[in-house]
């Protein structure tokens, strides 16, 4: 997952300045030749981005067609169900433009907004796994203290409440999936301590890893810049 992060960033950065990515390169690799990189960088960039804007985010439909030319052309077994196949859990699921520092370092993670109905019911329920530094910001009408579960959740969660003036009000940490079986009447809710205007879940202990604290600073950035008021 590291990996594919990793890699996903670099591809970002190359998408979004290709002459300054060719000369990274030419920093790390002396022998290359700017004559060709150069204006190679710039034909091959605009196909590494999507409709999504993030690098390895694959459409269901081009995966399917794909599937279909390979089992045409004998490369495939016929009647594989190539929907079964088909997976972006391991790719950002997020808009790389689309960020937040927080706390007293400026940690930065990779923002998904619940900005539907649709995205704020279901949250990150059911997904398989969510890559580190990444998050979803759910945002609030007005400051209030609403609870939240883990109903359907795959992967253990911090939650970050935060108020209107943007500061850290409350931590709910190392949040545990349900228990196989589990009846839903049974299952704990989670509330801030004091009223929130956002909630931003993220990947369990990685508040504690970057320091976070209640009263610490939140800043979104890239196109969130100014959106929500922080």
């Amino acid at each position: 997952q590291s990996f594919v992060r990793a890699v996903t960033r670099g591809y970002q950065d190359a998408i979004a300045d290709p002459q300054g990515a060719v000369e990274l390169l030419k920093r790390v690799r002396p022998e290359v030749d700017l004559a060709i990189e150069s204006p190679g960088v710039d034909m091959l960039a605009p196909l590494w981005e999507s409709k999504q804007g993030i690098f390895g985010w694959q459409d269901e439909k081009r995966w399917v067609d794909f599937a279909v030319w390979m089992e045409e052309n004998g490369l495939l077994s016929p009647g594989s169900d190539a929907r079964a196949a088909f997976d972006n859990s391991f790719v950002a699921v997020f808009d790389p433009r689309s960020s937040l520092e927080i706390g007293a370092n400026d940690e930065l993670f990779m923002v998904e907004v619940a900005d539907t109905l649709e995205k704020s019911i279901r949250g990150l329920s059911g997904r398989p796994v969510m890559q580190d530094r990444t998050g979803m910001l759910f945002v609030f009408q007005q400051e209030s203290q609403p609870a939240f579960w883990m109903k359907d959740m795959r992967f253990p969660l911090d939650m970050i409440w935060i108020n209107a003036a943007c500061r850290i009000t409350h931590i709910s940490g190392d949040l545990q999936i349900p228990r196989i079986g589990q009846a839903d009447n049974t299952l704990p809710t989670y509330s801030p301590a004091a009223p929130a205007a956002y909630m931003f879940a993220i990947n369990a202990g990685e508040s504690a890893a970057a320091g976070l604290q209640t009263g610490d600073r939140v800043t979104l950035s890239g196109s969130l810049t100014g959106r929500f008021g922080c």
